[in-house]
């Protein structure tokens, strides 16, 4: 049984330029449900996206993720960002921050790069004292659809000890 509340004014869903999208969503795992193991996860985002003119831009994301201890390991939240391994940096509770600047070279072709940290923890009070992870990277963007104003392009980012990643987008690398 899940719950999600939504506050959304991004001019486009698929790729945003100005605006905020702020989810709050909690997920209930019971056996009364059909769930053999009973625990809970939750999550907090926010993406923050500004346009101070037409040729640059800048975005925000604030992520926190929570599931109670007895969460199976492959219901954990992970930190879940450009430049980290899927599932590599996972626990109780986590809390990442990413930023992205853009600049538009012309009306259709756009770079950017990107950056942010992490940090995991068995609980919220163990986030202060826990190593942060970081990664960044460059990328570019082409306007594949102008009337949806939907960009495609790729990234590439350096995650925690020089490692390597190119990842192919559609939209914003934010859901």
């Amino acid at each position: 049984l899940g719950t999600s509340l939504e506050y959304d004014t991004r001019d486009n869903l698929l790729d945003a330029r100005r605006g905020m999208d702020i989810t709050a969503s909690g997920t209930w795992y019971q056996k009364a449900f059909g769930s053999d193991l009973p625990f809970e996860r939750y999550q907090v985002q926010g993406l923050f996206y500004w346009q101070p003119e037409s040729r640059f831009g800048y975005g925000l994301r604030v992520d926190t993720r929570f599931s109670s201890s007895d969460a199976p390991f492959f219901m954990k939240p992970f930190l879940s960002m450009r430049g980290l391994a899927s599932g590599q940096y996972s626990n109780d509770v986590t809390l990442l921050t990413e930023g992205e600047l853009r600049f538009a070279v012309d009306p259709r072709w756009t770079i950017l790069g990107f950056g942010g940290g992490g940090r995991v923890g068995e609980t919220l009070g163990d986030l202060g004292s826990a190593p942060t992870v970081g990664a960044g990277g460059l990328g570019f963007r082409y306007l594949i659809a102008r009337k949806l104003g939907l960009g495609s392009g790729a990234d590439f980012a350096l995650g925690p000890g020089g490692e390597f990643a190119f990842y192919i987008q559609a939209g914003s690398a934010w859901r």
